[in-house]
């Protein structure tokens, strides 16, 4: 028996027997340790459970207790509410203020007749976060959707159910929602055409309606009106009661690109009486860089503001499909300043609105142009007291939402932003919905595409045929 004990095999056997007895137990011990702290780690692709570093200044700030009602039935299994339920407890980890507590509507009925409201109702794989008396309702629909993705030619199945509950608590933790209205009465797109852009708006703590002004005022409690492209002028009425709320402290957005400025002189005269109107012409925009596919679909400079400075610390762009230069007329307030925001690059030019050229031509301005201004100056009611307006030659496609898809919804990001410094608040959270299918989209301006052509069609086959080339004058004279 002796001879089997010296035999090689059996030793080194032993060898591998008694190692692997070894780093089993050790990953035992450390699942007992990391059982015991109740911490787990993200090792999906993109980190998809990890909570972003919104959500985590969010929980950090928190002072009340926050319950996150859930009404999964213990019945039925799938992959989103097994990805809900991992990211809720990331929220719970993060944060001893988050609490979870799951009902089963099949055995309580009650409780969906205690949190719905008029404008949402309870049902089946809602979440419902409440921070002491108040609480807001997150349906299926809001936090999941599934769609089709026209670059990859997939199925795109996007989850923000970060976004949603993060929102949540940040809206509920303010008490309040600040009221936005946007202007209706002269063929606007309805805000319900904008879904992106309010429902980023929603998440940041505003509630949006449309509004009417021609029998109507303005409400007491609008923060923010927008106005937005038309085809018609403003009624006289109309235009003198927005420059009575703007002049006694009010804050308005004005998308205006695509008017006709001769035909708009109303609308035109609510911007002017901050020194600011724009040019009947459109921009061209002649930097591959600045622009995506096309020229007119702009990628405009975002400047270095008090507005902007979130968006160029986390990269987004924002896309201007068709606009106009904002310029300064000749009479401007002393106590009025402005201060642009998007602009194009200095080898923008523009074009009237009939020449259909993408060539500049002798004649036409040359840039750069602004695209986005934002305004502050001494309303007239109260000393102190700001009037605030951001005024853009972009037309309502900053508004769309498939352009917004386009640049990752950098362009929501950006007008949620612009809200917040409107109404004085601090830098809105921005959390994007992230794909099940763990798919990614690459963003290429114009001018990474045609690099992408040289480097693929020039540079790589002219390296591969010169190495030939020199392999077979090696071979021949050898």
């Amino acid at each position: 028996m002796g001879k089997y004990f010296k035999d090689k095999r059996f030793k080194y056997g032993s060898y591998s027997a008694v190692i692997t007895i070894i780093t089993i137990a050790v990953l035992i011990l450390i699942n007992l340790i990391v059982g015991r702290f109740e911490k787990s780690f993200d090792i999906t692709k993109n980190e998809f459970v990890t909570l972003s570093e919104d959500s985590l200044k969010i929980l950090s700030s928190l002072e009340e207790d926050v319950i996150i009602h859930t009404t999964f039935s213990n019945s039925e299994k799938d992959v989103v509410k097994d990805r809900v339920e991992q990211i809720l407890d990331q929220y719970m980890q993060h944060s001893g203020k988050i609490k979870r507590e799951n009902t089963d509507l099949y055995l309580h009925p009650d409780f969906a007749e205690k949190y719905s409201t008029q404008q949402k109702s309870v049902k089946i794989n809602s979440i419902v976060v409440e921070m002491g008396d108040r609480y807001r309702v997150i349906n299926y629909e809001d936090y999941y959707t599934a769609g089709y993705d026209y670059d990859s030619y997939t199925e795109a199945y996007q989850l923000s159910v970060e976004s949603e509950i993060t929102g949540a608590i940040q809206v509920l933790s303010k008490g309040s929602q600040s009221k936005i209205y946007f202007l209706q009465g002269h063929n606007e797109a309805d805000p319900v055409y904008y879904t992106s852009v309010v429902k980023q708006l929603t998440l940041s703590g505003f509630e949006v309606e449309g509004l009417t002004l021609l029998n109507n005022e303005i409400p007491d409690d609008c923060s923010i009106l927008f106005l937005t492209t038309c085809d018609e002028d403003y009624a006289p009425e109309e235009a003198e009661k927005i420059r009575t709320y703007l002049a006694q402290g009010g804050a308005a957005v004005c998308i205006l690109g695509g008017i006709d400025v001769e035909k708009s002189k109303n609308i035109l005269s609510i911007i002017q009486a901050y020194g600011l109107s724009l040019e009947n012409n459109y921009i061209i925009e002649g930097n591959e860089n600045n622009y995506l596919s096309r020229a007119t679909a702009l990628l405009p400079v975002i400047k270095d503001t008090e507005v902007t400075s979130g968006l160029i610390a986390r990269g987004y762009n924002v896309l201007a499909y068709v606009a106009q230069p904002v310029v300064e007329t000749d009479l401007k307030k002393k106590d009025v300043s402005t201060e642009a925001v998007l602009t194009t690059s200095k080898d923008a030019f523009t074009k009237q609105g009939t020449n259909k050229s993408q060539n500049k031509e002798p004649g036409d301005k040359s840039g750069p142009f602004d695209i986005g201004v934002t305004v502050t100056a001494q309303n007239s009611s109260k000393e102190g007291d700001k009037t605030k307006l951001f005024v853009s030659g972009a037309s309502m496609y900053l508004l769309d939402a498939n352009m917004d898809a386009n640049v990752s919804y950098g362009n929501s990001a950006f007008i949620t932003a612009v809200a917040n410094w409107l109404k004085g608040e601090e830098e809105s959270i921005y959390i994007p919905s992230k794909n099940l299918e763990s798919t990614e989209t690459l963003f290429m301006t114009s001018g990474d595409i045609q690099r992408v052509k040289i480097l693929a069609l020039g540079i790589i086959p002219g390296v591969i045929f010169i190495i030939g080339v020199v392999v077979w004058l090696i071979r021949r004279y050898k």
